[in-house]
């Protein structure tokens, strides 16, 4: 049965009499809950306070007890006995807690400790029996039938010693040797970069600059590169060469000629057997002559090249790693280690051994001791280390006696077989460089420099310096006569006839 309106009318006028009272009996409730919970957390607050402090007490009276231990202990020490530093640590270890210590008792703690850190004799015990205990521990480890122990004699101890710091040193020169490495490595990128780039101007080559790191970008230099040498000499030979460079043939995986060594020896050979005819067209030689102008046509053409190799920064003084690398096995017959050599110091180093070669089969005209050829690579040949007046007293020597050795064969240098090439330098800045060093680039000199500019490489010749122009000395004015001085003049004597 439904409500009437007038019924609901009332319930509706009742509702809203008794509402406010139901609300203000639920926010009464509410605030008596929030208060019984403030005071649930003050309660809690001071008992945690309680345990707090009497924490505080009982640490204050634990490290109260460890200080005074420690106090007493270290007052019964002698800092003076060598055995001080291992008495200390294993007091400290007994009685102090660290974390466990109120503030005062650690206050007191490390003020005991600075007093002991600071004594000049503690630090240098200390040091010494720590690095003791290190080398110790480092020569057990590498001697397992001859391990120290705290009967083992003086001697053993200090043999680990020796032993021990011989090591740290060895690990420092690898340390030392992988720095020089490295900066190698990154100087040697650097200047494959540069040399990419000129090729790609060079050769208008579809790669770009940037692709100087890809494999395959590297093995179309490296093609570049040979096949520039061997143009270089078929130059030198004429169309006699044509043939032979013809025999070229490329690797299957591209990374350069394979027969590249056999086709530059027989252009060599075929070089020296043209200089050997035209010779022998002109005159007739003796076998000491002939022998004079072949080992000093040989060792011209090495000059040449050690000259160019270290114009281009490849010798043992700049190139660090591959001198190593060439010194440890410079009295080898054969090595492994030619293929980790840079192709360019391959070069130089190939032409040092024939400098010396033809030198000493000169002078002994026999087969040549392994002591006779390592003698004289350090006579004349630059090695790593030599200081920069050393370098250039080996170089005028090797000069010297390449032309005591063609004035023996009677010859002059204008009829060698290998012409007297330009040195080629990356700059004209860098060419300057060598004009102002003595002997490099002397009065009619021939060379070459790369011009950015122009992407090629110019010519030039070195003139004749002029002499500084000398001023004429201006005619002295004739003194002006002094007034205050009078000349009596003299008289003619009578002559008698």
């Amino acid at each position: 049965m439904g409500m009437s309106g007038k019924t609901f009318l009332s319930a509706f006028q009742m509702g809203a009499k008794i509402y406010p009272d139901i609300v203000q009996s639920r926010e009464d409730q509410i605030d008596r809950e929030l208060k019984r919970g403030v005071i649930d957390l003050q309660k809690k607050k001071m008992e945690t306070d309680r345990d707090i402090a009497a924490t505080l007490r009982d640490r204050e009276v634990i490290g109260m007890t460890s200080l005074n231990n420690l106090q007493t202990g270290y007052a019964a020490l002698d800092m003076d006995d060598p055995k001080f530093p291992s008495q200390w640590r294993r007091l400290v270890k007994d009685n102090i807690t660290g974390i466990g210590m109120s503030k005062r008792s650690l206050e007191g703690f490390n003020t005991i400790k600075g007093t002991v850190v600071e004594n000049e004799a503690f630090k240098a015990r200390e040091v010494a029996e720590t690095e003791a205990w290190v080398a110790g521990a480092w020569w057990n480890e590498n001697n397992a039938f001859n391990k120290i122990t705290p009967e083992s004699p003086p001697e053993l101890l200090k043999e680990a010693g020796d032993a021990y710091k011989k090591h740290l040193q060895e690990e420092k020169n690898k340390v030392t040797r992988a720095n020089v490495e490295a900066t190698a490595e990154a100087r040697v990128g650097v200047a494959d970069q540069a040399k990419f780039k000129a090729f790609v101007e060079e050769t208008g080559s579809t790669y770009n600059p940037e692709d100087y790191a890809k494999p395959e970008a590297k093995n179309a230099l490296r093609v570049h590169s040979q096949l520039k040498e061997v143009k270089e000499l078929v130059m030198d030979v004429g169309e006699e060469g044509m043939p032979i460079m013809s025999k070229l043939t490329v690797k299957p995986d591209g990374s350069g000629y394979k027969n590249l060594m056999s086709v530059k020896a027989e252009l060599k050979t075929l070089a020296l057997d043209q200089s050997l005819k035209k010779s022998a067209s002109n005159r007739s030689m003796s076998e000491a002559e002939s022998n004079s102008f072949i080992f000093s046509e040989r060792m011209r053409f090495d000059n040449q090249i050690m000259d160019q190799m270290v114009i281009e920064e490849v010798s043992p003084s700049n190139a660090i790693v591959d001198g190593w690398i060439a010194s440890k096995n410079q009295n080898s017959a054969f090595s492994i280690s030619n293929a980790l050599l840079d192709p360019k110091y391959q070069q130089w180093k190939a032409a040092a051994d024939n400098f010396i070669r033809a030198t000493l089969r000169r002078e002994s005209g026999a087969a040549i001791a392994d002591h006779e050829y390592v003698g004289g690579f350090k006579d004349y040949i630059e090695l790593l280390g030599d200081s920069p007046g050393l370098v250039k007293q080996k170089r005028d020597l090797r000069l010297g006696i390449t032309n005591a050795m063609r004035k023996a064969s009677r010859v002059p240098w204008e009829d060698s077989v290998f012409h007297n090439r330009p040195l080629r330098f990356s700059s004209r800045e860098q060419a300057e460089e060598f004009k102002r060093k003595r002997g490099w680039l002397p009065e009619g000199a021939k060379g070459e420099y790369y011009d950015a500019a122009r992407k090629e490489y110019v010519p030039f010749t070195v003139n004749k310096a002029k002499a500084k122009a000398v001023q004429p000395s201006k005619a002295k004015a004739p003194k002006a006569p002094n007034p205050n001085v009078y000349k009596v003049p003299r008289r003619k004597s009578a002559i008698r006839k």
